[in-house]
């Protein structure tokens, strides 16, 4: 897969508080990997594989299967703001299906302890 590279005046915020109409005047450009400051989620046409700014600790554990991992995102929140979470990445197909819903009927997620195999 290659992500899509682009180029922009950087220093427009993108946080909750952005100004659309300064987003707008400064757009992301096409590039080539030399000439870019920014890579994007776009893969082709309107395919997109995640791309996202985590403001806080996070690891990534490979797991027992290789080229699967285990993501740790070291932020707390509610448990009915985490079902949304998982039901959303489910519904995009970022995670399967059935670890989120066994992980709701479970109320809370799972994954095995770095060295643990199937």
């Amino acid at each position: 897969m290659k992500r899509t590279f682009w180029y922009r005046e950087l220093g427009v915020t993108d946080s909750e508080d952005f100004d659309p109409e300064t987003v707008a005047n400064n757009p992301s450009v096409p590039a080539s990997e030399d000439d870019a400051n920014l890579i994007g989620s776009l893969v082709a046409d309107d395919t997109h594989a995640p791309v996202l700014d985590i403001d806080y600790e996070a690891r990534l554990v490979p797991s027992s299967t290789e080229g699967h991992y285990h993501l740790y995102l070291d932020r707390e929140g509610p448990w009915e703001k985490y079902v949304a979470v998982l039901e959303v990445l489910a519904d995009a197909g970022i995670i399967q299906k059935g670890f989120a819903r066994a992980s709701i009927a479970r109320k809370q997620t799972f994954v095995r302890k770095p060295g643990v195999t199937k």
